[in-house]
């Protein structure tokens, strides 16, 4: 899953679409893949701060 997200946040068409789509979600499930992002985020911040922060936003 953290693979897949990798990919979806170095490519810009997909990461618009992926936040539109996450924030129909039910909770629960927004909620593991918002974790997951914040994960991602701090394990490397300097290449996904920007790119996950514009996905958490669309949620």
């Amino acid at each position: 899953m953290e693979v897949l997200h990798y990919r979806i946040l170095n490519h810009e068409q997909v990461r618009r679409i992926y936040g539109s789509v996450l924030s129909k979600l039910d909770d629960n499930s927004k909620g593991i893949i918002i974790n997951l992002l914040r994960d991602i985020k701090s394990e490397d911040p300097d290449m996904f701060s920007n790119s996950a922060d514009e996905v958490l936003k669309a949620i």
